[in-house]
């Protein structure tokens, strides 16, 4: 099947090359070798327009930066406010990075705990929404 040529049609094959695209690099990602991939990586975040699949990927490898050079251009706090701003997209998975990373990174056990229940009702909700799709899909 043959996609009509469209504005809407192209922006489509847009997403899939770039998640395609996305996908690779992703895939060549290595988080031991977070000092020598830092500027490659971030440069690929800027040219990805700030793609939101980049974004734990990105955080992880800050996490293990050994360079003073790097490490010093941020503070663990501007992780945190990082995933502050993710959570407003309700992705189940930023809620446990979230979750994990402000509470074995940040010893914020309280603030851990607050993200990881309004994520585990997230999740609830979630299933119950898949429970009757199953169900509608079953019995049509």
């Amino acid at each position: 099947m043959v996609a009509k040529s469209s504005k809407i049609s192209d922006l489509i094959n847009h997403f899939i090359t770039t998640n395609e695209k996305n996908l690779k690099e992703l895939r060549n990602l290595n988080i031991e070798k977070s000092d020598e991939m830092i500027n490659d990586f971030i440069r690929f975040i800027e040219e990805s327009n700030y793609n939101l699949v980049l974004i734990n990927p990105f955080i992880e490898l800050l996490q293990f930066l050994n360079n003073e050079k790097f490490i010093n251009q941020f503070e663990l706090d501007d992780i945190e406010r990082l995933y502050d701003s993710l959570l407003k997209f309700k992705f189940i998975e930023y809620y446990i990075e979230a979750s994990y990373f402000i509470w074995a990174v940040q010893d914020k056990k309280d603030k851990a705990l607050k993200i990881a229940e309004i994520g585990l009702k997230l999740i609830e909700k979630k299933r119950c929404e898949m429970k009757e799709l199953i169900y509608k899909i079953e019995n049509e």
